[in-house]
């Protein structure tokens, strides 16, 4: 039974190649392991990670900003952001060797999850526009 939205119709069909806004090769990898044929497009997003920030409202921007970065009409573009906080503290990526050190000491014995566990979340959301 069709109804609205209905990907049975015609008209949700995509024809386009999707375009990953991304430099990782994680991300590369997971498509590839599915086989999703896609282009890769480098973000011309800047990143600002304030240690204060909410980690929901900071990926869906980052996400978001990544894929409009590169977007062009007519195409799919994915943007995908992941971030890691242990209570309140958002920890942007290692700016170099000592910030990951000291990175690492922080979060070192604590379970590394997709989630919630301990109070330290890894979150990850996608955004996509065709």
């Amino acid at each position: 039974m069709a109804g609205g939205g209905d990907l049975g119709r015609g008209e949700a069909v995509v024809t386009s190649t999707l375009v990953l806004a991304s430099t990782s090769p994680q991300r590369r990898a997971i498509l590839e392991q599915l086989r999703i044929p896609f282009e890769l497009a480098e973000p011309r997003y800047v990143e600002h990670d304030p240690p204060d920030a909410d980690p929901v409202s900071l990926v869906r921007e980052h996400a978001l900003g990544k894929a409009r970065s590169v977007h062009e009409a007519g195409r799919i573009t994915l943007g995908v952001d992941t971030t890691v906080h242990l209570g309140q503290r958002v920890y942007a990526k290692p700016s170099g060797e000592d910030d990951a050190r000291a990175m690492l000491r922080d979060l070192a014995g604590r379970t590394h999850t997709l989630g919630e566990h301990r109070g330290k979340k890894i979150l990850m959301v996608a955004w996509a526009s065709w």
